[in-house]
C-alpha cells in the first residue's frame, strides 16, 4: 500500500522528516538521475533560474527542499533537481497523463475526482515512489495530499480549508523558457497551502510564472464554486462548470489558451498523447453535457471506473490508443476534508478513505 506520512513544523524540518522517513526510497531513485551532472551542465542557466525565482518568490520551497537534502543525506543539488527535473529542458519529455473532474455540489457537497494514468510499462512502480502526505504547517493551510516521495509535488489534495485540486499535465509546452519561475508540479503546493478557495487559487496562479510544460489544475471549495485553470508560464486561461461539472484532461482548450497553445507546437495535434486526451474529454462532454446526470458521489465513482473505450477515466493498456495504464483514482470531500484513494485501476473498486482532521 502507499505509505501514510505526516510531518509538522517549518518547511527545513518538514523536510527534513521526509528525507528522513524516505531515505532508502530517495537515495535509491537518485538512479534514474545518473546523468544528473551532465543534464545540470547543459540546463545550468534554466536550473539556475528556477533557483533564483524561488529563492525570491518561495523561499519556503527552498527551505523544505534544503531539509529533504539533510534528512536523506544526498546534496542540496539532488534534492532540488528531483523537485526539478521534469521542468528542465524546458520540459523533459514524460509520459504522465490524468484526468481530474469537479462536481459544483453533489449529495455530500462539492466533490473532486482524479485520475492518475501513464504509458504501460511491465516494470513500472508508479505507486512505489508515493506517499499519501499529511502537512501540519507553522503557516498557511494543513494539507492531505499525494505526494512523489523526496519531491514538493503535489498530484491532488484537499487542505484545512475544503479547498480540493487536481492536477493533470499540459500540453503544448511553450518553447523557448528561460526557467524563471516556479516549475509546474511545485505550484499545487503552494496552492493548497495559501488558498482558502477557488477565488484565491485562480489568483494565485494568475500572478504566479510558471516554468516546464503546463499544468492544468481542476478545484472545488466548500461554498461550491468550481473551475478548470490552464496554466503554462505567465499564460493561463480558466473555465467555469457547465450544469455544475468541470473537468480537464492534457490539452488546452480554454479560449486563452487555445489562441497561443497550438503555435508552440503544431505536430501535437497529431500524437497518440493528443488523441488519448482528446477522447477522454469527448467521453465527459457526452456524459455531463446535457445536464442529465444526477451529481452524486457515487456518480463520481462510476466515472473513475469507467473503462469505456475510447475515453474511459479509467484505463487498462491495450484498451486504449495510447497504451495508458491508470495507475490510481481519487475523490476528494470538500465538506469533511476527505479523501477516497483507489490503489490501481479505479474500476476493481478499492477505494479507501483518509481525512485531514
Amino acid at each position: 500500500m502507499i505509505p501514510e506520512f505526516e510531518v509538522k513544523g517549518s518547511p527545513f524540518q518538514r523536510g527534513e522528516q521526509i528525507g528522513r522517513r524516505f531515505m532508502a526510497e530517495i537515495r535509491g531513485s537518485l538512479a534514474r538521475f545518473s546523468g544528473i551532472r551532465e543534464v545540470r551542465t547543459r540546463q545550468a542557466a534554466l536550473t539556475e533560474a528556477m533557483r533564483g525565482h524561488l529563492q525570491t518568490e518561495f523561499p519556503e520551497i527552498i527551505e523544505e527542499i534544503r531539509g529533504i537534502a539533510r534528512g536523506a543525506e544526498i546534496s542540496d543539488e539532488e534534492a532540488f533537481y528531483k523537485s526539478t527535473y521534469n521542468a528542465v529542458g524546458p520540459a523533459m519529455a514524460d509520459d504522465l497523463a490524468c484526468s481530474s473532474v469537479a462536481f459544483a455540489a453533489s449529495d455530500v457537497g462539492p466533490i473532486l475526482g482524479k485520475t492518475d494514468d501513464g504509458s504501460f510499462r511491465p516494470d513500472s512502480d508508479r505507486l512505489g515512489g508515493l506517499t499519501i502526505l499529511t502537512i501540519r504547517t507553522d503557516e498557511g493551510y494543513d494539507v492531505l495530499c499525494v505526494n512523489q516521495i523526496g519531491t514538493v509535488w503535489t498530484e491532488c489534495g484537499v487542505n484545512e480549508a475544503g479547498l480540493c485540486i487536481g492536477t493533470n499535465s499540459g500540453h503544448p509546452t511553450m518553447k523557448g523558457q528561460e526557467g524563471s519561475g516556479v516549475p509546474q508540479h511545485i505550484a499545487p503546493r503552494l496552492v493548497l497551502q495559501r488558498c482558502a478557495n477557488v477565488k484565491e487559487a485562480v489568483d494565485l496562479l494568475r500572478r504566479t510564472t510558471l516554468t516546464g510544460k503546463g499544468i492544468n489544475i481542476v478545484m472545488a471549495d466548500v461554498e461550491g464554486n468550481a473551475a478548470a485553470t490552464e496554466n503554462a508560464c505567465d499564460m493561463n486561461g480558466v473555465r467555469g462548470p457547465e450544469h455544475g461539472v468541470v473537468f480537464s484532461t492534457n490539452h488546452y482548450f480554454s479560449k486563452e489558451m487555445q489562441a497561443v497553445g497550438w503555435k508552440w507546437d503544431p505536430g501535437f495535434i497529431s500524437t497518440r498523447y493528443f488523441q488519448n486526451s482528446l477522447n477522454r474529454i469527448a467521453h465527459l462532454y457526452g456524459r455531463f453535457g446535457n445536464g442529465g446526470k444526477s451529481l452524486t458521489l457515487r456518480e463520481m465513482r462510476k466515472v473513475l471506473m469507467d473503462e469505456h473505450n475510447p475515453g474511459g477515466l479509467c484505463q487498462r493498456p491495450r484498451n486504449n490508443e495510447n497504451n495508458m495504464i491508470t495507475n490510481f483514482g481519487v475523490i476528494l470531500v470538500s465538506r469533511n476534508r476527505e479523501m477516497w484513494l483507489n490503489e490501481g485501476l479505479p474500476s476493481l473498486d478499492r477505494f479507501t478513505r483518509y481525512a485531514l482532521g
